[in-house]
């Protein structure tokens, strides 16, 4: 049998296994982009448990980093990346069942400018990529992705040179580089391949790996790494995450390409067990340099979850580097160690708030770009740079205001200026609705959310006309010429009176140094901490949290540190109790779409604060949030859900959001037509059945 030998990885022999394909019209991984695209499911004659048996007494062991260290992983672990149902559709991780014997279709220019550019020895070598590409029918997106992996952003000594002989070679894909002595066997691998130049290295790594892996039929990252035909034989890597750690480079260079097909094949096991993805969330890349803080002594974990093992203990105060989110789990780099903590101890940097997305949206239009364009963290010129987008560039239209588009390209969310955009042709985009006028009576500064922790878009002049869009607290979001942003509403003069601050319900004091937060629970991001004895304005309640004035602030505290005047903000009652009738998750709001706060065990004793269709919002213990009512076993009849007020039907393609206004999630896009169940009206708003 013959043995090939790379860094952390094993190459022996294997097989291959025939594909019943299944098409998908709209796969939502690029709807803005692919025209066409295929799943095809491959059956494998072996047990997913026997599978996993293989791999664990493989002669060289899975491996994990932990600390900076390589150490044998565990079965949980394993079994975790093993596990196809753990990485749904629709994201990057996604793309390790990619067919990579398709072309993505770049061009050069584009590779060296967007991709390469300040990447060591790869910097200017689009070309290369291509001719490898095109000479050994292996994706060109898949090879430059995992050169910059390999090379560390192409800065390894195997990539920047090595001299054997009188020559430097170079080994771009780090193949024959074994453990414990890589760069010397790497280097002579190189040597005796003949790689002296980087391109030699490109170009014949591409080759190495269409012969060893494509020729076989291993044609996906997961193949090439588990290859399910033959586990534990002719595996690319030891590395338990090698597969999904492509595909976050991958997923950032196809943002860049139009109109491609994508092909999927993904392995199915004998008593394949369901995914187990923590709060059946999905692993997303975040934009470069998000960084965090973390906020009390934290593990860093092998996986998403707690099921999985401990790499190290971070110390309070420990910057890290965001690299992906999934549900309330973040992927970090601190140093040269990679791996997962809990979102619930993190604070997001100033400059990193705004780059990280709380969840996804369906689009309400598509159109082109008509010229390079930057994509920006906030609907202004004085926001942060995500990227820049080529003209021609495709992209999906979320939501308009001013004249900024919020657009998804590939799997980047952020604003671009509407001046640089062609709507597709019976496409219209909806501006949010304005809620009345006004002009400012002080120069008055615009900033990027509601409070003063936000950072200054621009000051406007005495006697700005505004157009205001809605109002928190006594923060009103308002246009100003082409920018949006938000104003104190105590120096503007409003026309009408709808915009009048939200009446108080009472008056308190903090009885402890409090947190005050952007919304209803732990899991929105802290304004400021409040004093203990802090004087505050209640405006109204929810569960246990107050939303209340505090000086200048609006935002949320919780009501178990707040001595309140008289009975105005008791809890507001409830309307039955009940139990849990199964493990059941805690939500923060009305939904799946919501993140998970926590999971109840079966028997849990709940008091039941309201209903919203099927969901219960509940206070189990200390905590407020939503359960599914399926799951919950009511005394009496006291928490039936709500009676429709009326039916109606959609005039248009609407989005159903998951609260009274613009700002809340769009769960769906309704269609034209659609038959309607009014549940309540607040304002302009309906809550709906459909």
């Amino acid at each position: 049998m013959e043995v090939f030998l790379i860094q952390k990885k094993l190459l022996l022999t294997g097989g291959s296994a025939s594909a019943l394909t299944l098409l998908a019209s709209a796969f939502p991984l690029h709807s803005a982009y692919a025209s066409t695209s295929s799943i095809s499911e491959t059956t494998y004659d072996i047990s997913f448990e026997q599978a996993v048996d293989r791999q664990m007494k493989a002669s060289a062991p899975p491996q994990t980093d932990r600390n900076g260290r390589w150490q044998n992983a565990s079965r949980s672990d394993v079994s975790y990346y093993m596990n196809p149902n753990n990485f749904s559709q629709g994201t990057s991780s996604y793309l390790q069942f990619l067919d990579l014997q398709s072309s993505a279709g770049l061009s050069a220019s584009s590779i060296n400018s967007q991709l390469l550019a300040g990447k060591g020895t790869l910097s200017g070598q689009g070309q290369a990529f291509i001719n490898a590409s095109k000479l050994y029918n292996v994706n060109e997106i898949y090879l430059i992705s995992h050169a910059l992996l390999e090379t560390g952003n192409g800065g390894s000594r195997l990539a920047t040179g090595v001299e054997v002989n009188g020559r430097t070679v170079y080994n771009m894909y780090g193949i024959g580089a074994f453990d414990g002595d890589a760069v010397r066997m790497g280097a002579q691998y190189a040597y005796n391949q003949g790689w002296f130049t980087p391109e030699d290295a490109i170009i014949g790594g591409a080759r190495f790996v269409s012969n060893s892996y494509m020729a076989r039929g291993q044609n996906t990252l997961y193949k090439m790494r588990w290859n399910p035909a033959n586990p534990a034989t002719y595996q690319y890597a030891t590395d338990i995450g090698w597969a999904v750690k492509q595909t976050h480079h991958m997923s950032n260079l196809y943002s860049l390409v139009d109109d491609y097909h994508l092909k999927f094949d993904v392995p199915v096991y004998r008593n394949q067990p369901d995914g187990t993805s923590p709060d059946t969330g999905e692993l997303e890349q975040l934009p470069p340099d998000t960084y965090g803080t973390t906020t009390a002594r934290l593990n860093v974990r092998t996986g998403p979850g707690q099921n999985h093992s401990v790499i190290t203990t971070l110390s309070n105060n420990t910057k890290v580097e965001l690299l992906a989110k999934q549900g309330g789990w973040y992927q970090i780099r601190v140093g040269s160690s990679t791996g997962f903590i809990s979102g619930s101890y993190l604070k997001l940097d100033p400059a990193s708030e705004d780059q990280v997305d709380e969840g996804t949206q369906d689009p309400i239009a598509e159109g082109t770009t008509t010229a390079r364009l930057n994509l920006r963290s906030q609907p202004n010129t004085s926001s942060s740079i995500r990227t820049t987008l080529t003209s021609g560039q495709k992209i999906q239209i979320l939501a308009k205001e001013g004249n900024w588009y919020q657009v998804q390209v590939g799997f980047q969310t952020g604003w671009v200026s509407a001046d640089y955009v062609k709507i597709s042709e019976n496409e219209e985009v909806e501006e949010t609705p304005s809620i009345g006028t006004g002009e400012t009576t002080a120069r008055l500064n615009l900033r990027a959310g509601a409070g003063t922790s936000h950072r200054v878009l621009t000051t406007l002049p005495l006697g700005q006309k505004l157009e205001i869009i809605k109002q928190e607290g006594n923060w009103l979001q308002v246009k100003a010429g082409s920018q949006t942003g938000w104003v104190s509403s105590d120096h503007v003069k409003t026309s009408g009176n709808t915009t009048q601050p939200a009446p108080s319900i009472g008056n308190g004091e903090t009885t402890a140094r409090l947190n005050l937060r952007a919304g209803a629970g732990t899991s929105h991001r802290v304004l400021t901490t409040l004093p203990v004895g802090q004087k505050l304005e209640i405006i109204k309640q929810e569960g246990n949290w107050l939303q209340v004035k505090a000086g200048s602030q609006t935002g949320w505290v919780s009501s178990d540190h707040v001595k309140t005047s008289g009975n105005t903000t008791q809890p507001a009652p409830s309307i039955g109790t009940g139990e849990t009738t199964a493990r059941l998750n805690l939500r923060a709001g009305a939904g799946t779409s919501h993140r998970v706060l926590t999971t109840l065990p079966l028997g849990q004793k709940l008091e039941i604060i309201k209903q919203e269709g099927n969901w219960l919002q509940v206070k189990a213990g200390s905590q407020t949030g939503w359960v599914s009512s399926d799951h919950v076993k009511t005394s009496g009849n006291t928490t039936q859900p709500a009676p429709s007020i009326g039916t109606g039907e959609t005039t248009a393609r609407l989005n159903l959001r998951a609260g009274a206004g613009t700002s809340h999630r769009v769960l769906t896009t309704l269609p034209l037509g659609q038959k309607l169940e009014i549940i309540k009206q607040e304002g302009n708003w309906l809550q709906v059945k459909a």
